[in-house]
């Protein structure tokens, strides 16, 4: 059984029968989630993906087709 990890919304203390815990953070299977999800108590949490920032890149310079 695959978990994936959820942010609970504020206000809620229970996810599928258990006390919330102080990170806000539940990992639930699909089938545990469903309800939560459907009544707006739990969102995906966004796995963050470490890139770099894209760099500028300059325009070149149009000597207007001469």
């Amino acid at each position: 059984m695959t978990t994936k990890p959820y942010t609970v919304r504020p206000g809620i203390v229970r996810i599928n029968g258990a006390r919330v815990p102080e990170t806000r953070i539940v990992h639930l299977d699909d089938a545990a989630a469903r309800f939560d999800l459907d009544h707006g108590n739990i969102v995906p949490q966004v796995e963050q993906t470490t890139t770099e920032p894209k760099k500028a890149v300059k325009a070149a310079a149009s000597d207007g087709g001469a």
